[in-house]
Parts: structure tokens; C-alpha cells; sequence
């Protein structure tokens, strides 16, 4: 050890006190938040973010801790965020002439012969900082 620690430049004391130290009242309490935090998390399906992390914790448990503290135990768990992101709605006009969206197909969804008819749908979904866009169709 004596050798190790001359080589990594660390005193022998050092290395012994930091082996056998104990965690802090603080360690102890932060990992006890951590597990409380993940059971609510976990329970609120992804959705509570620091500042109604706070408010579930005083009410389920009755800690009372800043939200800034909720938020750096969170940060430091690493937990994936539920997207709250909604696209913008783009508007459309189908009725009126020369509108974006003509209804072509009239609500006949049995046409005379196969693949005269294409239907589409789309919809946004957000992956980290883009939108992007799923068309998904279907010929009749």
C-alpha cells in the first residue's frame, strides 16, 4: 500500500481515513430522498418535475425541502422526462374553395376497384430539440 500510495502521490493517512470513513447525515438523508422521489415518480407515470415533487413530498411525507434541492436530486438520478410539448396546431380550411384540403373521397370508403383510394394520417413527435413527422396510410 505504502508503494501505491508513493506512486499515485497520496499521503497513507489520507487513503485510510477516506477507506474508513462514513457517509455524512446528509449522504444518508439525500439517498433516502432519492428512493422517496423515485417511488413518487414512478407513481405519477413521469410527470412531476421538482416544484410538484415538493408539494407530493410534503403531503405524502411530510419533508418540507426547498425545490431547488428536489431539482439537484433529480438531476442526479438522471430520470427520463415525460414531453409536455405540444405541436402547433396548423390550421386548415377543407371546406372552403381552393382550401388547403379537399374531401375527394366523399366518404365512399368502397371504391370500384383496390388501390383507387390512398388514406393518410399524420401526427408530431418530439425528439429531443426537432418535431418530426409520422404519416401513416392505408390503401383501399
Amino acid at each position: 500500500m505504502t508503494t501505491l500510495c508513493r506512486v499515485l502521490g497520496v499521503n497513507r493517512s489520507t487513503y485510510y481515513k477516506f477507506r474508513n470513513r462514513k457517509d455524512s447525515r446528509r449522504d444518508v438523508e439525500n439517498r433516502e430522498l432519492r428512493a422517496k422521489i423515485l417511488a413518487l415518480y414512478i407513481k405519477s407515470d413521469k410527470r412531476l418535475g421538482s416544484q410538484k415533487m415538493t408539494e407530493c413530498l410534503a403531503r405524502e411525507y411530510r419533508i418540507h425541502i426547498s425545490c431547488g434541492r428536489v431539482y439537484r436530486l433529480m438531476k442526479t438520478m438522471n430520470l427520463p422526462k415525460m414531453s409536455t410539448f405540444k405541436p402547433p396546431k396548423q390550421k386548415s380550411n377543407s371546406n372552403a374553395e381552393g382550401g388547403i384540403c379537399k374531401n375527394l373521397l366523399q366518404q365512399q370508403f368502397k371504391p370500384e376497384k383496390p388501390k383507387m383510394a390512398w388514406v393518410c394520417d399524420f401526427t408530431y413527435i418530439r425528439a429531443s430539440s426537432r418535431m418530426l413527422r409520422i404519416c401513416i396510410y392505408k390503401i383501399i
